[in-house]
């Protein structure tokens, strides 16, 4: 009888701007985000300090890293734009409905530790993504 070969475990991460549909449990999922954004600037949840994305994720569109919104309801938004937010998960169901960039649809932005809404997710048809956070529910510690 022969031994069987030895079986490596692997570890499977979200590529880079997947919507992940639910809250991320893993520990070690845990320990690399937060290995990975101290490392850049993180920026915190302002509720629970948990980290949310770094400096270096952010990006412009057309020329504009910030932005100022009013929602259809009158509440005012400032924010900033980022390729990721692994302290964030997308909840709701996806609409284009008052987008403020379209042709993206928007899911709301919640904190993975505490689900405070902190912006919003937007994809493309295409499957291009990006966050869009409020720049007041963000902190560098």
């Amino acid at each position: 009888m022969t031994p069987e070969p030895a079986m490596s475990k692997r570890i499977a991460l979200p590529a880079p701007n997947a919507a992940r549909q639910t809250k991320p449990q893993n520990n070690l999922y845990k320990l690399l985000v937060e290995t990975s954004q101290r490392c850049q600037q993180p920026l915190l949840c302002v509720s629970c300090h948990n980290p949310v994305t770094s400096a270096a994720e952010r990006f412009s569109i057309d020329g504009k890293g910030s932005f100022h919104f009013v929602n259809p309801n009158g509440y005012q938004f400032d924010i900033c734009v980022y390729r990721d937010a692994l302290g964030c998960y997308p909840a709701g169901a996806p609409t284009e409905r008052d987008s403020w960039f379209e042709p993206y649809s928007w899911q709301y932005a919640q904190c993975d530790q505490c689900e405070l809404q902190l912006g919003w997710y937007y994809r493309n048809a295409n499957g291009d993504s990006f966050w869009g956070l409020v720049n007041a529910l963000l902190s560098k510690r």
